[in-house]
């Protein structure tokens, strides 16, 4: 019967001994919780629906032992949400998180409010947006794109005004750019359309830049009017300088074979006409020297009886 003398007191001691062995077992490895971000990757919705806007990232707790949750890997955690069954408007959408790891509990996150549209498309002529200005002494000559016109899909709510546009760096820039470029679909503010795609993605841009001026050497022009005595003909032309420099656009001296001048008057001459005559570059350009000299030979015709007096 000593066995069972003061059971009480016994039992009461195992129970005592056993809370505090749970005490320093909970002291040394006690129950920790922490938060961890998900986000929701490609959400299938029904064909012809599209979510406006980004998805919230969602906040996962997770309640474990210290010792388990050192170790735990946020990987072990997967997050579910159907869209199957949205509709046109605000939606109410159920998060499940569940973990691989069975140490540990998970506590669900509430549910998401998202906004769904209609998928809609839009006709747009791109445009280029020019950053940072050209450098000092250039000039934008012209600019293509091509196509110059795309497809924009996106919610059909938000593609009222708007805009498809790449964007060209001109910084630094002194001849030709041509090259590819990435459409931006942006909103009449200027911001980004989100779930915003052009179709094509991306188009050719051709911009051609010149120097405000160049200088070429261009061929200085002779012109004469009239007509040598009878018995007379213009056997040569010479012009001196035969050249001159011609400062201009460079696209306008490109078209540019000489540089016109005042005509030399031969009328009713049987001799040399040695004239100083001034240059008429067209406008925009200048040329230097600014006058030239023509000298026009005139020949007897021997073939041809000389005019009187001649």
């Amino acid at each position: 019967m000593a066995l069972f003398s003061n059971l009480r007191l016994k039992l009461l001691a195992i129970a005592f001994a056993l809370a505090m062995w749970g005490g320093v077992a909970y002291a040394e490895n006690p129950t920790t919780r922490s938060t961890y971000n998900l986000s929701i990757d490609r959400p299938n919705t029904p064909a012809g629906l599209v979510i406006v806007g980004s998805l919230p990232i969602i906040q996962v707790a997770v309640v474990g032992s210290a010792q388990t949750m050192r170790s735990f890997d946020q990987r072990n955690l997967t997050l579910t949400a159907s869209f199957a069954d949205v509709h046109v408007g605000a939606n109410r959408i159920p998060i499940r998180v569940t973990s691989s790891d069975p140490t540990v509990t998970v506590e669900q996150p509430n549910p998401i409010i998202v906004q769904v549209d209609q998928v809609g498309s839009a006709d747009v002529q791109v445009t280029v947006q020019r950053l940072h200005q050209l450098p000092s002494g250039f000039h934008e000559v012209s600019a293509t794109v091509t196509p110059n016109h795309v497809t924009i899909h996106g919610p059909q709510s938000q593609l009222s005004g708007v805009q498809a546009v790449v964007q060209v760096d001109l910084a630094e820039q002194q001849g030709i750019i041509s090259q590819n470029f990435v459409v931006q679909v942006l909103d009449p503010a200027g911001k980004k359309v989100d779930k915003g795609l052009s179709d094509p993605t991306s188009v050719s841009v051709r911009i051609d830049i010149q120097p405000d001026s160049v200088t070429e050497t261009k061929a200085a022009g002779a012109a004469v009017t009239g007509q040598p005595a009878t018995g007379y003909y213009i056997s040569n032309i010479q012009v001196s300088p035969t050249t001159v420099n011609a400062t201009g656009l460079a696209d306008v001296l490109g078209a540019l074979k000489q540089i016109a001048s005042d005509p030399v008057d031969v009328g009713n001459q049987n001799a040399d006409v040695v004239k100083t005559v001034t240059l008429r570059p067209p406008a925009g350009v200048t040329v230097s020297p600014r006058t030239v000299q023509v000298h026009v030979f005139i020949a007897r015709n021997p073939l041809a009886s000389p005019s009187p007096g001649a």
